[in-house]
Parts: C-alpha cells; structure tokens; sequence
C-alpha cells in the first residue's frame, strides 16, 4: 500500500473530535459559525474569522494555544478548546484561557466598559461536572441575593457523554462519531466529507501526528 494510502486511511478514521481533524475544519468560518450557533443557541449569530490554534504568548509564563479562536461581527470573541482526556483542572484551565484572551485583545489606554465580551467554549468527551447535563452555563452570582452579575466573560462546558436530545447534544454526537452526511449540521458535514474524500492532500502536514496517534 503506498503511502499516500495509508495517510487516507488514517484521515477516513478520524471524527471531528480529534485534534487532527478538528484544527482542519475551523479553518472555516461558516463551520465556525454553524458550531457557535448551536453552542450559543443564536441563530444571528455571525463570524468574520477564525484561526486555529490560535497562540497566545506570555513571555516569561506559560503561553496558551486555542483549538479554535473566532471573532464575531459584534466585535465578541469566542475561544473553544476541546478535550478528551480528563487529566486537568478544567475549570481553572478555562479560568486561564479566559485571561490570556482578555490580555490579547485589551489595547493600552482602553476603558474597561470597551472591553469586549469573550466566550470561553470547553467542549470534553466526558462530563466535567458529572451531573448528567450537556451544557453547563457558569455564571457569576452574588451569594447574599442569589442575583446573576454579567462582567462581559462567558464559561460555557459542552460535553459528548450526555445526550439530552437537544440540538447541542446532537451535534456533539456527531462530533463524537462523525458518520456521514448530516442535514442539520451542513457545513460542518460538508467540511469533514471534503476533508476526508477530496481534500487529504490538505491533511498531509498531519501525517506524523496521526502516525502517533494524536487523536486524542
């Protein structure tokens, strides 16, 4: 079998869940879109760029690198991270992500009211809080009033694990599996048959890392 090949046959076994794979289809906006949709339950809602693994430097500290980092047209910013393997602090991992992105995107001199809000999407093939949800929503509360304050940062946890029959949850099945063709996810469906069937030669920079089993 020649090389070529078996790069093929590796792409075939991927689903959108893996690195690999994922990295590739939010190069697209219009799939980043379709995904922040169904994750934000907004159907308006609109992106002008995405780029993945998006690096954001921290000289003399740890730096961070995105999964995917999109801007909206209403000047918000999304950063969605995925992942697989429960080994980490994720909350604070989020908690970490959330202030390298506030960091990035405040100019000097800015005013903190123009402080743009940032979305911080942790999608897992598990369930972080283990309460049998799909989406968990973290808000920050006032503990003597139970009143929810809005400081412009989001914490959104998605996971595979529970399937409520939602929207969302039927998109991270498919993300999860990533079977055929998919009519209520088109662009994504659209972007993982391309990937797989017609644009492998675009998958080749990921050979090493699907030899060693990156997916994950």
């Amino acid at each position: 079998m020649s090389e070529q090949k078996k790069v093929e046959g590796l792409v075939k076994q991927l689903n959108v869940m893996d690195d690999t794979m994922f990295h590739k289809v939010v190069e697209d906006p219009e799939v980043c879109e379709e995904l922040l949709r169904v994750f934000l339950q907004d159907a308006g809602l609109v992106i002008i760029s995405s780029t993945p693994q998006k690096f954001l430097r921290n000289v003399g500290n740890r730096s961070v690198v995105l999964d995917a980092y999109c801007e909206g047209a209403n000047e918000k910013k999304y950063a969605v991270e995925m992942q697989k393997g429960d080994h980490d602090d994720h909350q604070k991992r989020v908690r970490y992500i959330g202030s390298n992105v506030d960091t990035r995107i405040t100019e000097k001199g800015i005013d903190f009211k123009d402080i743009p809000d940032v979305y911080v999407i942790y999608l897992t093939k598990f369930d972080v809080f283990g309460k049998k949800k799909t989406v968990y929503h973290i808000d920050r509360t006032i503990l003597e009033t139970g009143d929810v304050v809005d400081n412009g940062f989001h914490e959104i946890y998605i996971n595979a694990e529970i399937d409520d029959g939602s929207e969302t949850a039927k998109l991270m099945q498919y993300i999860k599996h990533t079977e055929g063709e998919n009519e209520a996810f088109k662009k994504l469906s659209a972007r993982v048959h391309y990937l797989r069937e017609e644009g492998t030669h675009t998958m080749c920079d990921a050979v090493e890392g699907i030899r060693e089993g990156i997916c994950c």
